[in-house]
């Protein structure tokens, strides 16, 4: 693992998507699936970096969907703008 980083951006609106999500941007939407694409994501990189490693980069207007979300380490290094 090392230096390596893992920096997931998701601060999109997805608003090309909101008919099929109902509003909820994208990274949010769990659709059929017990996790977000947003968890999905993260957990599909973790294996890549030390959890000190990792920063998740979210809307500070979405701050309530990641509040919404059970606790995981990659909340922990969430930057909002």
């Amino acid at each position: 693992m090392g230096d390596l980083w893992t920096i997931v951006l998701a601060g999109g609106e997805g608003r090309r998507l909101s008919a099929v999500t109902g509003g909820v941007p994208k990274q949010f939407w769990r659709g059929l699936q017990r996790l977000s694409l947003l968890e999905l994501t993260v957990d599909r990189f973790a294996p890549l970096s030390h959890p000190a490693n990792r920063v998740v980069l979210v809307a500070e207007r979405h701050r309530a969907f990641l509040a919404d979300m059970p606790p995981r380490a990659a909340w922990d290094t969430t930057i909002f703008q």
